[in-house]
C-alpha cells in the first residue's frame, strides 16, 4: 500500500503545475487583453487542455516507469520560471517573458512526467505539451521577414489576377491602385493571423487523425502555402467587390466576414490535403502481457519533485514582489499633452489618431499634431511606450514609406540642441514620382538616443532583448526606460534648403518642450 503522504506529495506536485499553468494563461490573457487580434489563441489553449484530459485512459494504462533523466528538465524549469515571472512582474507580458515563462513551465511539466511516470507518459502528453506553444505570439525575429514576405507575396499575385478578371491594376508598394480606389495590403491583411491560426488547425488535424511526427510536420507545412494562396484570393476578392460594389464592401464588418470566410476556405483545403496524405492509426498501445512495475519509485519520485516545485512556487511569489518593487522605481511618464500649441511662430492642430494605429503599436500615449506659419505645415507624431508595457512590432520611416512605393532619395544625421544636450536626427527625403516628402526622426531609451546600428538592427529583427541583462543584472541605481519616438514630416518643392532648416528649428524647439515634460528623456550634456 502507498503511504498517505506520497499520495498527497504527487498531487501537490500536480496541483502546483495546475496552478503555474493558470499563471502561464494569465500572462497570456494579459496580452490577449493589449492585442485583441491573438484572442482566438484561447481556443488553441483549451484544445490543449481537452487533448491532455482525453489521454487519461492511456496514461492510467501504462505502467510507471520513472526516468531520473527527468529530474534535469524539472530542475531548468523550476528555476526559469520565477525569474521569468521576476521580469513579468516588471515588464508586463511582453513576447520574450511569455515564451520564458511558457518554455520553463513545458520543461518542469515535462521532467515531472518522466520522473514519475517515464518516456511512455511524456509520448502521451507530446502533443497536448507541444501545442501550447501555437498560443503565443511569433517572436519579431520570425514575425517581420514573414510578414514583408506575406505582403509581397500576396500582392504579387493579386496584381497578377485583378487585370486578368477585368479590372486594371496600378502596383505602389504594398498598394493596388485601382479606378474605384486605393487598396492597400497592410499588414493585418498580409496573412500573418491566418498563417499562425491555420498551422495551429493543421497540427490539430494531424494529431486528430492520427499522423506520426514526419507526417503531421509535412502538413503544418504544406498549409503555409496554401495560407499565402488563400489571402491572396481575398485581396482579389477585395478588389472586385471595391469595383464592382463600392468600397463600404470592404470595410468594416463586411472585411471581417471576409476574413473569416477565408480562413474556413484554408481550413477546407487543410483537410482535404490531410485526406490526400492520408491516415495512418497505429493500433492501441496495450501493456496487459507486461508486468506492472512497482509504483513505489514514483511515488517517491512525486515526493522529490513536489519539493522543487514548492521552492518554484515560493520563489516566484517573491519574484513577484521584487519585480513589482523594482517596477516602481523604473516607472517613467509622459504628459504629452503639456506641450504648447505655439511654439514660436508655429501654431498647431490636433488630429485624431487612427484606432488602427493605436491597436497597431499599442502605446500609452500618441502626440499627433500639425504645426503651420511659415508657409507649410508640419506633421508631427510623438508617441511613447512605458517602461512596463510592449512595444508591439516595430514601424520606421524606411519600411513605412517603401511600402508607398517611395524611395530614399536622401539620408543624413544631424545634431540638433535640446534638453541641455545634443539629439542626433535622421533625416530622410523620400521620393514618389514628383511627390517629394521630409522626414525627421528619432527614437530614445531613457536618456540614449538610438544608434543607426539600433535602428537597422531592429528594422531587421525586432527590438533588441538586451533590457532582460539590465532587469536581471543591474549594478547601477534603476532610472526611468520608457520609450519615445518623434517623427516630423512635411511636402518639400525646389532645392528644399529653407524647409529643412525650418523644419530642423522646429525639430528642436519641439524636442525642448519634450524633454521638459519628460525629463528622464531628456539626453545628457
Amino acid at each position: 500500500m502507498f503511504s498517505r503522504e506520497s499520495v498527497a506529495s504527487a498531487n501537490a506536485a500536480l496541483t502546483i503545475l495546475a496552478t503555474g499553468a493558470s499563471a502561464v494563461a494569465l500572462a497570456l490573457a494579459q496580452f490577449w487583453g493589449a492585442n485583441p487580434d491573438h484572442l482566438d489563441r484561447l481556443l488553441i489553449v483549451l484544445f490543449a487542455a481537452y487533448c491532455a484530459w482525453e489521454t487519461r485512459p492511456a496514461l492510467q494504462a501504462l505502467p510507471p516507469k520513472p526516468v531520473r533523466l527527468g529530474y534535469l528538465p524539472l530542475c531548468l524549469g523550476a528555476v526559469a520560471f520565477p525569474v521569468g515571472w521576476f521580469l513579468h512582474a516588471q515588464v508586463g507580458a511582453k513576447p520574450v517573458v511569455l515564451w520564458w515563462l511558457a518554455g520553463a513551465w513545458l520543461l518542469a511539466a515535462s521532467g515531472f512526467t518522466l520522473v514519475v511516470g517515464g518516456w511512455g507518459h511524456l509520448r502521451r502528453l507530446a502533443f497536448p505539451l507541444g501545442f501550447v506553444l501555437f498560443a503565443l505570439p511569433v517572436p519579431n525575429r520570425i514575425l517581420i521577414p514573414l510578414q514583408l514576405n506575406l505582403q509581397s507575396i500576396t500582392t504579387t499575385l493579386a496584381a497578377w489576377a485583378l487585370p486578368i478578371l477585368g479590372v486594371p491594376v496600378e502596383r505602389w508598394g504594398f498598394e493596388l491602385r485601382l479606378p474605384g480606389g486605393t487598396l492597400g495590403v497592410v499588414e493585418e491583411c498580409s496573412g500573418v493571423r491566418s498563417v499562425t491560426a491555420l498551422t495551429a488547425i493543421a497540427a490539430l488535424v494531424a494529431f486528430s487523425r492520427g499522423f506520426r511526427f514526419a507526417r503531421g510536420l509535412l502538413l503544418v507545412l504544406a498549409s503555409i502555402p496554401l495560407i499565402a494562396a488563400v489571402n491572396a484570393v481575398r485581396v482579389v476578392i477585395s478588389g472586385l467587390l471595391q469595383e464592382y460594389a463600392g468600397q463600404d464592401f470592404v470595410r468594416g464588418h463586411r472585411h471581417e466576414a471576409l476574413g473569416i470566410a477565408m480562413i474556413l476556405l484554408g481550413l477546407g483545403f487543410i483537410l482535404g490535403l490531410a485526406r490526400l496524405l492520408g491516415s495512418k492509426q497505429g493500433a492501441p498501445i496495450t501493456h496487459a502481457d507486461e508486468p506492472q512495475a512497482s509504483a513505489t519509485p514514483a511515488l517517491r519520485a512525486g515526493v522529490g519533485s513536489a519539493l522543487l516545485l514548492a521552492c518554484a512556487a515560493v520563489a516566484t511569489v517573491a519574484g513577484q514582489f521584487l519585480g513589482a518593487g523594482a517596477e516602481r522605481e523604473l516607472a517613467a511618464t509622459a504628459p504629452l499633452e503639456q506641450i504648447p500649441h505655439e511654439i514660436g511662430r508655429w501654431k498647431a492642430t490636433n488630429l485624431d489618431v487612427p484606432a488602427e494605429i493605436s491597436g497597431m503599436l499599442t502605446p500609452d500615449g500618441i502626440l499627433r499634431r500639425v504645426y503651420a506659419d511659415l508657409g507649410y505645415e508640419v506633421h508631427v507624431w510623438v508617441i511613447y511606450w512605458s517602461s512596463t508595457n510592449m512595444v508591439k512590432g516595430y514601424h520606421h520611416p524606411d519600411v513605412c514609406w517603401a511600402n508607398r512605393d517611395y524611395t530614399l532619395a536622401r539620408r543624413e544625421r544631424l545634431p540638433i540642441a535640446a534638453g541641455g544636450g545634443t539629439v542626433p536626427v535622421t533625416v530622410r527625403e523620400f521620393a514618389r514620382g514628383t511627390d517629394r516628402q521630409l522626414v525627421l526622426y528619432w527614437t530614445q531609451e531613457g536618456r540614449r538616443v538610438w544608434s543607426d546600428a539600433d535602428e537597422m538592427r531592429v528594422q531587421a529583427t525586432g527590438d533588441t532583448h538586451d533590457w532582460l541583462g539590465e532587469r536581471l543584472f543591474r549594478r547601477e541605481p534603476p532610472a526611468a526606460t520608457g520609450r519615445l519616438v518623434v517623427l516630423l514630416g512635411t511636402q518639400v518643392w525646389g532645392d528644399g534648403t529653407a524647409i529643412r532648416t525650418q523644419t530642423l528649428e522646429l525639430a528642436a524647439k519641439i524636442a525642448d518642450e519634450l524633454y521638459r515634460v519628460c525629463p528622464w528623456a531628456a539626453p545628457p550634456e
